[in-house]
């Protein structure tokens, strides 16, 4: 045993000071420092990051690094004091079990730890790891798929997505749904062409670019998806549940857009809001289902609050009668209703440097937007400063009317003649592929969620366009309307909420549809759950359900 240790002292050297600069410049696996520490090289940069700050978070630190790393941790921080090792090996337990992800992603792991500021005491008690979620891609027809098994299937993180990448059947289905729903809401800008169709000659609502040839390219791996679970209606029946309807527009919660039409983006636009806004993971765990105004999402509480049946105290707020669930159903939007958000504004300034546009032209278009936005800042040379203080106005608060106004003029035949980007295709871009072609409210119910009516509105969204958030009850989940084979289906608004429909019938006289979306959008259509609607919705799936109806719907 002397001899061993002799011949161990002898292979020992003297071990340099090392900070954490140091650290995260070396390779992975140089060092027993880094082996120590789960998750390897990038988890040791995190950590020196956030030792660097003013006011670390040793919880976190602790957490990253792991029960493995702690000691080695501390030691290599000789000024932390006694609370801050407490707090590193107080974060390092209480994590230990889920610190075992860190190994397949520090980023991922770090997105999921939180400290809840409203637990007191515990070094570390106040600690947790955020459900994880896995990332997903609405495909189309109610089918997910993993971003990884897309990713190997499309050979790469982009997918194409439009019609001019599609087959001349498919291609040629969805023009003629979109011709037909035209006035109920497909049409994805006001202005359009005559020309012939399979329809016969006719009037379609598009713009510069035809409509087979539209199509953009997204980076699926941006801003992760979780998939909904199948709605049970008859769990709903037995709650004695309601039903609310919640407008939200074609948006997609998926990817970034790259290019639209082949014309690169200066920038990616990240895609968010719509149906998929509650099942985005951010949203999903921090328990919000929609996104708009403080003042409108107040009064969908209240409403929620009122349908429900709930009885408060009027002194004191005190509960004195338990309020049913109502849930929160998502019908979409106009194909144009877009042009409200963020992104189609956004991708329209990142494509202006890519195209040929005269300086000439971009004065023509800010002088007739001036008319209708007087303090327009302009489009000016379109250098990149021009482009941004453009984008800072566009993007500040309540400036929604001034973006559609941006877009809607956009669309004028006048500047789509002066070479601007086409406006249609933009609205395509940012909209979920398979709406295409759809009218107003005929996919309700991908988007259902059990609305807190007595959670506070959430000022923070984490969408670009709207400021606050409306909350889902904590610890139920994001559904979407499915069949009784649990496959995700959609159902007409008309049919999910008959009683809304029937009560707009006067003297059996059936107003048009279009007035009464319009009607819903502006006030919040209710049904009851009921046995009668379910059986009638359940019909309906089964009659329309293609995969098991035989030749020749299971082409």
């Amino acid at each position: 045993m002397e001899d061993y240790a002799e011949y161990a002292k002898s292979l020992a050297v003297d071990i340099p000071e090392i900070t954490w600069k140091d650290v995260g410049n070396v390779a992975l696996d140089f060092t027993p420092i880094i082996g120590d520490i789960k998750g390897g090289y990038e988890t040791v940069q995190m950590i020196g990051e956030e030792l660097a700050k003013e006011d670390p978070n040793y919880y976190m630190i602790g957490a990253l690094g792991g029960l493995g790393a702690a000691a080695t941790i501390i030691g290599l921080v000789p000024s932390v004091g006694d609370v801050a090792k407490t707090a590193i090996m107080a974060g390092a337990r209480r994590v230990a079990q889920g610190a075992s992800d860190v190994g397949r992603g520090a980023l991922e792991f770090v997105d999921r730890i939180e400290v809840d500021p409203n637990t007191l005491g515990a070094l570390g008690g106040n600690v947790r790891l955020k459900p994880k979620v896995t990332g997903v891609v609405d495909v189309g027809d109610g089918v997910y798929k993993s971003v990884d098994d897309l990713t190997d299937e499309l050979g790469g993180n982009v997918m194409q997505q439009g019609l001019r990448y599609s087959d001349d059947a498919t291609t040629n289905a969805i023009i003629k749904n979109y011709l037909q729903n035209q006035r109920r809401g497909s049409a994805l800008t006001k202005g359009g062409y005559v020309e012939d169709t399979s329809l016969g000659r006719m009037k379609v609502a598009r713009g510069t670019v035809p409509l087979q040839e539209m199509g953009s390219e997204i980076d699926i791996s941006t801003r992760v998806q979780t998939q909904p679970e199948p709605f049970d209606y008859q769990k709903a029946i037995d709650e004695g549940a309601q039903f609310m309807s919640i407008k939200g527009d074609r948006a997609s919660g998926t990817g970034s857009i790259l290019s639209v039409n082949d014309i690169p983006l200066v920038n990616p636009v990240a895609r968010e809001g719509g149906y998929e806004y509650a099942t985005e993971a951010g949203n999903l765990l921090d328990n919000r289902m929609y996104a708009s105004d403080p003042s409108i999402l107040e009064r969908q509480r209240r409403k929620a609050e009122a349908l429900s049946g709930q009885v408060k105290d009027p002194k004191t707020g005190e509960i004195l009668k338990e309020g049913v669930p109502v849930y929160g159903t998502f019908f979409n939007a106009a194909g144009d209703n877009v042009n409200f958000n963020t992104m189609v504004a956004d991708t329209t300034l990142n494509m202006i440097p890519n195209m040929k546009i005269t300086k000439k032209a971009a004065k023509q278009f800010d002088e007739k937007l001036r008319e209708r936005i007087p303090d327009w800042p302009g489009l000016g040379k379109m250098e990149a400063s021009d482009l941004e203080k453009a984008k800072e106005y566009l993007f500040a608060p309540n400036r929604g009317e001034a973006r559609k106004a941006f877009s809607e003029e956009m669309a004028k035949p006048r500047s789509m003649k002066l070479g601007f980007p086409d406006q249609a295709s933009v609205r395509a871009a940012v909209s979920k592929a398979d709406m295409l072609g759809m009218g107003s409210g005929d996919a309700t119910g991908r988007m259902i969620a059990q609305i807190d009516y007595n959670a506070p509105i959430d000022p923070i969204s984490n969408h670009m366009t709207y400021p606050s958030g409306l909350k889902r009850v904590e610890g139920t989940p994001v559904y979407r309307m499915a069949d009784e084979r649990g496959n995700f289906r959609d159902v007409p608004t008309g049919m999910f909420f008959n009683r809304f429909y029937d009560d707009r019938i006067i003297d059996d006289v059936v107003p048009p549809e279009a007035t009464t979306i319009r009607s819903m959008e502006l006030r919040q259509a209710d049904q009851p759950a009921t046995k009668e609607l379910n059986d009638i919705i359940q019909e309906y799936l089964y009659q329309t359900d293609n995969t098991r109806r035989g030749y020749p719907y299971n082409r």
